[in-house]
């Protein structure tokens, strides 16, 4: 019996940081380096780009920022869609519809330790380790009101219940604060700020010190 260590295959993914493997982890650095992942992330548009005017996940992230509480949490809430730009902003409509017509292949599953694996990566990088179960389950709520927002805002939704409008609306607000940030190179500063700001207060790692903001 042949007992010797078969390597995973290697996973090449195009990026703006260059070309990386996705199954290495130790790999994935220089696409998340500061500027390479507020241009993406701020590249990349949220509901397929079917929003007027378009809005981006960088601009989302940074309300998502604003909705929870602690640093550490602001700062994964920056951090928490980093694995879109190698996966895309698979949208959860669009899970389920493959999960129903393939059922038992638990593609949702899948996908989510997709991401998993993506993110423990983001957080090495970023140094981001410590972050807590809590503050997880914190930036996981704070990203279902922006979204709930979002709909607000970009599609009038009237399906929002009386439990989730006040979120929404806070939300919005936070969305008309910051002047909508649409625009991908107003969404890329606003990012790169609030991660800077955090990175000087000790709560993550900046990457890049060569990058000077």
């Amino acid at each position: 019996m042949n007992l010797a260590f078969t390597p995973p295959p290697a996973i090449p993914c195009c990026t703006a940081g260059g070309l990386v493997d996705l199954a290495e982890l130790g790999s994935l650095a220089p696409a998340l380096a500061p500027e390479v992942l507020a241009q993406s992330l701020a590249g990349l548009n949220r509901y397929g780009g079917a929003t007027t005017p378009s809005w981006s996940v960088a601009a989302h992230s940074v309300v998502v920022a604003y909705l929870v509480e602690t640093p550490a949490a602001q700062a994964w809430a920056l951090l928490h869609d980093a694995h879109e730009p190698m996966l895309g902003d698979f949208t959860r409509p669009g899970e389920r519809l493959i999960e129903h017509l393939t059922p038992g292949a638990g593609v949702r599953a899948a996908f989510q330790t997709a991401r998993n694996h993506l993110d423990t990566a983001v957080r090495q990088v970023w140094q981001l380790e410590h972050l807590t179960l809590a503050e997880v389950a914190q930036v996981e709520e704070a990203d279902r009101i922006a979204g709930n927002g979002e709909r607000l805002v970009f599609f009038r939704d009237p399906g929002l219940g009386a439990a989730d409008r006040a979120g929404a609306e806070r939300a919005a607000e936070i969305m008309a604060e910051l002047d909508m940030p649409c625009d991908r190179d107003a969404a890329r500063r606003l990012w790169l700020r609030f991660a800077f700001s955090l990175a000087r207060d000790g709560v993550i790692a900046w990457p890049d010190p060569a990058l000077d903001r």
